[in-house]
């Protein structure tokens, strides 16, 4: 029977669906998490897997970014570790202080690390806490080769040293290209890192090693540690300040209701990520969109973007390769560098997600763009360009954590269990440190679900 408020029934039942679909706070559930950490200039990622009940069972950090621990990186770690500083591994991707200022904490253990690995090439002091790994009289940095060490760098090193020396100590890890590294397993699924970029070579063309240490020594970010991140079907990309070009060029690109010509001054930088796209294609065969679909080889579900979107990283035919559904970048406020630079926000805009599936009534979307900070610089207008392309695009999830003066926006990628043998499934949050429910900041605020690949 046909009653009169029937309708009304129906759009009560489907908005009440709506509302359950879209989550409104974080499950406390076995889960793998990457946060992109908000540290101003530089780059911090930390990865932690949570038990049933929601606590952290095993974390990763990697870089710290340029201002002290105690400015962003504690205050993060307080809110949402309860305080815990330690961690399993600590990788610093490459030798400069906008990603290792923070780790400096290492020294008077702020911050502390069962196993710390960077671009090596130095020996932990006498006295360090694996003997066999530390030969006395090694002088930090090592004279390796003029210009790839930053001459204040020895801070580093000496916090290093002090970290080792204590009881509980650290090993400091060799990385080799395509070396496995396991942070744990959840629900009898592992998570693991692969290295496919160090000390300037990289993995390639049907995943040979790829040598590129005798070129361009003299810029750091060509020796920077790239990372493959994989729990089931989920993979994750991220390798410091690595670069995608090596010489200078010129690229036009919608500006207005014009032109802009950008150029790249990148004569000192190697080009390690279009042999890496190829190395990626090798190392990940398979990918297909969500319902089915032609196969994709490279795919990855959500990637850092490289050098904090400077015009030498993050080239097109990359970005096309890797085709994310997800894109994170750690830029900050630096007027010099002016990052991330317009160009390379215009080549973001460009890349076609594997899945085009989205559903923002449900909280789904095909593609998302997130952004610690973004500003507009002197003669560079970077966020007024980023909001002209993502802010009203379609079935497009955009954010950028500096958008409230109250609190520093960072991102939480959270990737569930189920089904993640056959199906990439994520989740992107805003954290938001400090949160103050007085003054409506709450300390976690859904932004998107990615149904990735299957």
């Amino acid at each position: 029977m046909k009653t009169k408020n029937n309708g009304y029934i129906k759009t009560f039942l489907l908005l009440q669906w709506i509302v359950l679909a879209i989550p409104l706070t974080i499950q406390a559930q076995n889960e793998l998490q990457i946060h992109q950490v908000n540290i101003g200039n530089g780059d911090c990622t930390i990865i932690a897997i949570t038990d049933n009940a929601g606590a952290v069972v095993a974390k990763t950090i990697i870089d710290g970014g340029k201002s002290s621990a105690t400015t962003y990186l504690i205050p993060y770690i307080n809110q949402e570790f309860g305080g815990n500083a330690n961690f399993d591994y600590l990788i610093l991707s490459h030798f400069h202080n906008d990603h290792y200022n923070g780790l400096l904490a290492l020294g008077n253990g702020t911050i502390r690390a069962n196993y710390i690995i960077d671009g090596g090439n130095y020996t932990i002091l006498a006295g360090a806490h694996n003997p066999a790994l530390a030969p006395p009289n090694i002088t930090f940095p090592p004279p390796r080769a003029a210009g790839v060490w930053e001459t204040n760098v020895s801070a580093y090193g000496n916090n290093v040293n002090t970290a080792a020396r204590r009881p509980a100590g650290l090993t400091n890890l060799p990385n080799q290209i395509r070396d496995t590294l396991t942070l744990g397993s959840i629900k009898g699924v592992n998570v693991y890192l692969i290295c496919i970029a160090g000390n300037g070579s990289n993995v390639g063309t049907g995943g040979a090693v790829v040598n590129n240490i005798a070129a361009r020594r003299n810029n750091q970010n060509n020796f920077s540690l790239g990372w493959l991140l994989v729990y089931g079907k989920f993979r994750y990309y991220t390798a410091g300040d690595i670069g995608g070009h090596n010489a200078k060029y010129t690229q036009n690109i919608p500006y207005g209701t014009g032109t802009l010509t950008v150029t790249g001054n990148c004569a000192s930088y190697t080009d390690q990520e279009t042999s890496i796209a190829a190395g990626l294609q090798t190392l990940l065969p398979n990918a297909q969109p969500k319902g089915g679909g032609t196969n994709v080889a490279g795919h990855i579900c959500a990637i850092k973007i490289s050098h904090h979107g400077s015009a030498c990283s993050n080239n097109i035919m990359w970005l096309n390769t890797l085709r994310p559904a997800a894109i994170f970048t750690s830029a900050g406020s630096d007027n010099h560098h002016k990052l991330p630079r317009l160009n390379t926000l215009y080549n973001m805009s460009q890349v076609a997600p594997l899945s085009n599936n989205g559903n923002p009534t449900l909280g789904i979307y095909s593609q998302g763009y997130y952004f610690t900070n973004l500003y507009n610089f002197t003669g560079q207008a970077s966020l007024t360009y980023a909001n002209t392309l993502f802010a009203a695009r379609a079935n497009t999830s955009y954010d950028y954590g500096n958008n409230n003066i109250n609190t520093n926006g960072s991102y939480l990628i959270i990737v569930p269990p189920q089904n993640i043998a056959n199906y990439s499934d994520f989740q992107v949050w805003r954290v938001n440190c400090p949160f103050n429910y007085t003054n409506n900041i709450s300390k976690h605020t859904f932004l998107a679900r990615y149904e990735c690949h299957q």
